[in-house]
């Protein structure tokens, strides 16, 4: 198992065999189960590994805008954690050529106890930027999510559309190489989410390369021209987006 993340002008996502597990327990034991299972074959609150991404090989390049679907449960979003580095494969290769900006469960990545401007520093360092270039972008970040009365305010005082704005405002503002983006939904009013959809744009233009996650077919074939079906863990399809959304469509109706 192996990733690797570099910044290049040629932005490059390559994913080679690559598995990922995770563990699930049973039932917590009481003292009572647990003196049985001295004399028993019974197993209680065990842990057993279930497969969620099996075998995966593709490469994504410079220049693609790439859509990813399948039904809950199928991997699309532990696929995009997987290339962030947010989970680490089990077996395979993972390489990334490129400066990502996740919008990953985006309401979820503030640090309640901060305060927005804090949370701002904070999370710029996490996707690689230093504090001194985010300076100069505090109050635009803020002026976008129309938070302008509310940066040294801790973030638990926010509401979920707040938080959601401030995010969406501050991982928008960092110019990617390479953007994946999970069902983004930019809380607030109609406003707001007018602004969210142009930046939005704006950001696909500038991206080497764009990752799309989203039960929207009628947006993904707007905004991507490949597929990748993923069912049950595993690449059903890859290809042209009429091709895969052909065959994804004939697999629902039976």
């Amino acid at each position: 198992m192996n990733i690797s993340t570099t910044s290049n002008k040629r932005a490059y996502i390559d994913l080679q065999n690559v598995s990922l597990t995770f563990h699930k327990f049973g039932p917590k034991r009481s003292f009572k189960e647990t003196f049985i299972s001295w004399f028993s074959s019974k197993n209680y609150g065990r842990a057993n590994t279930f497969s969620v991404l099996k075998n995966i090989s593709l490469s994504i390049n410079t220049g693609e805008k790439v859509g990813i679907i399948g039904k809950n449960g199928s991997g699309k979003t532990t696929l995009l954690k997987l290339i962030t580095g947010i989970y680490r494969p089990v077996e395979g290769r993972i390489r990334v050529t490129g400066h990502i900006v996740p919008l990953l469960e985006i309401a979820t990545g503030a640090n309640p106890q901060l305060s927005g401007e804090e949370n701002v520093y904070l999370i710029s360092a996490m996707y690689g930027k230093n504090p001194y270039e985010i300076k100069n972008k505090i109050n635009d970040i803020f002026s976008f999510a129309g938070l302008e009365n509310f940066a040294q305010t801790p973030v638990k005082y926010y509401s979920s559309g707040m938080k959601s704005r401030l995010m969406f405002s501050i991982a928008t503002t960092l110019n990617p190489e390479i953007m994946l983006n999970d069902e983004v939904f930019a809380g607030g009013d109609e406003e707001f989410k007018h602004k969210a959809k142009k930046r939005l744009d704006q950001m696909i233009d500038k991206a080497h390369i764009s990752v799309f996650v989203s039960h929207n077919l009628q947006l993904l074939r707007q905004l991507t021209s490949r597929l990748i079906w993923l069912k049950d863990g595993k690449i059903e399809a890859d290809g042209d987006f009429k091709k895969v959304i052909y065959l994804y469509h004939k697999y629902i109706k039976n």
